[in-house]
């Protein structure tokens, strides 16, 4: 099973970077999601499928939406498609926390921006998108906020926030826009992926609803059952510290904490301290399966991230990829995809 960590730069991200399917991220605001968007738009959800680009050798979920308004910005596409990270295609699956969720034939509020390369994903990650409940003539903005943690590192219980349409327009038309790069209404590699045929399994993604495992297929390590540790490679550049040992020192805190705990046979430790990954990796280890074992990045060196504001949002992401057709194992009655 490969696994990773990304964190964008921020001295807290260290603290929580070894948690291997856990986002970690500070509640966000509506208005701080709109500091990051120059989109925010009402649509349906026409259609979510996960792709691979064979170009690239990388899979992601891509998002449909037939807008019905444009409530921040200017759009003129009455459909997108948006690139969202995670995903599975035949048997090879990649969960990604801290990923919006979609839902085909759900209606939504989404704050969105444009990745490096100018296709739209959802700005502040799972923080920008709100689905739309209407009972008579009351239309209510639902946000589901079991990814999120509280300021004290702990997180929190499975629960999601509600604001009324109206006040997510308002809070849409008062925050100044940003500035940043144009917008694609299409991701440009949408031409040339290879998609699951509709209605084979296979067909929808797999994306973690900021839980350790996706319920397709769980993933489990085995070390702990081997008596051997769970190894990360640690590519120390751009941490947030100034300084490589400091940041390494941090690392190997972090994961004696998580092994010193009693109820666990969980042993982490860093197999590489000098990894050079963003100089041998032309892409991001949350996209393209490249990862051998675990990896943990700083700064967000692929752009995989929202940027956070105001010192909230999402400061790092963890998943993993696998082969759906894998058996790892029963525990508990709980089938697993096997890993490496």
């Amino acid at each position: 099973m490969n696994r990773f960590v990304t964190a964008v730069l921020t001295a807290a991200a260290i603290a929580v970077a070894v948690p291997v399917h856990g986002s970690s991220s500070i509640y966000m605001a509506p208005e701080h999601v709109a500091a990051r968007a120059p989109l925010a738009v009402e649509a349906r959800v026409e259609r979510v499928a996960a792709g691979f680009d064979p170009a690239g050798g990388t899979i992601a979920t891509y998002v449909t939406l037939r807008v019905d308004a444009v409530h921040r910005g200017r759009l003129a596409a009455a459909t997108v498609v948006l690139r969202e990270a995670g995903g599975r295609v035949g048997d090879t699956f990649v969960t990604v926390d801290a990923a919006p969720i979609y839902r085909k034939g759900e209606r939504v509020f989404a704050f969105l921006e444009p990745g490096a390369d100018g296709a739209l994903r959802t700005a502040g990650m799972f923080f920008g998108k709100f689905s739309i409940e209407q009972a008579g003539r009351v239309r209510r903005a639902v946000r589901d906020l079991t990814g999120e943690i509280r300021r004290d590192g702990r997180p929190l219980e499975a629960r999601a926030e509600t604001f009324a349409v109206g006040d997510l327009i308002a809070t849409a038309a008062g925050v100044p826009l940003p500035r940043t790069g144009a917008a694609r209404s299409e991701p440009p590699e949408l031409e040339r992926l290879w998609f699951a045929p509709q209605g084979r399994v296979g067909a929808d993604p797999v994306v973690s609803a900021f839980v350790a495992a996706d319920t397709l297929r769980p993933a489990r390590w085995p070390q702990p059952d081997q008596g051997v540790p769970v190894l990360f490679e640690l590519s120390p550049k751009d941490n947030p510290l100034g300084s490589d040992a400091a940041a390494i020192a941090a690392v190997r805190r972090a994961m004696d904490a998580w092994t010193a705990v009693p109820e666990s046979r969980v042993t982490l430790a860093l197999s590489d301290t000098e990894s050079r990954w963003t100089e041998q990796h032309d892409r991001s280890p949350a996209s393209g399966l490249t990862a051998n074992g675990g990896v943990i990045l700083f700064d967000d060196p692929y752009d995989d991230i929202s940027d956070p504001v105001g010192c909230t949002g999402v400061l790092a992401i963890g998943g993993y990829w696998g082969l759906a057709s894998s058996y790892g194992g029963t525990v508990n009655n709980v089938s697993y995809a096997a890993s490496s």
